[in-house]
């Protein structure tokens, strides 16, 4: 199991108010890169595992409720993590990637997202 946190991805909803398509594009490789740095970090140098499924449990911490978006736009804001999930070579295929998404409301500890990787076993 790796456990990693991150800080709260920002949203790279295409509809978003970025200004145009190219910044929306580099809103996600940005994020995309970032979350591929947090996962190498989590590896501690080791081989990636090439699992063919994982589960990833995602912990958001916030410290007021609307500050913890709805479960699809946290899917959505998410989506640059599981693409390097594959990038990185911890999953085969990002298509394999089931989510569950918990939100906790603690003022006692940063905002922030912890996500719980491991395994799916068939």
């Amino acid at each position: 199991m790796l456990t990693i946190s991150i800080p709260i991805p920002k949203s790279c909803n295409p509809n978003g108010s970025r200004g145009s398509w190219r910044g929306a594009s580099r809103a996600r490789k940005a994020a995309r890169q970032s979350a591929g740095i947090h996962l190498l970090a989590a590896l501690k140098g080791g081989p990636a595992p090439q699992w063919p499924a994982v589960t990833m449990r995602v912990v958001w911490t916030a410290r007021m409720p609307q500050h913890i978006p709805d479960d699809d736009n946290a899917r959505a804001r998410l989506k640059p993590v599981r693409d390097a999930l594959q990038d990185v070579g911890i999953v085969v295929n990002d298509r394999n990637v089931f989510t569950t998404i918990e939100p906790e409301v603690r003022r006692d500890v940063p905002p922030g997202v912890v996500l719980h990787i491991e395994e799916k076993k068939p």
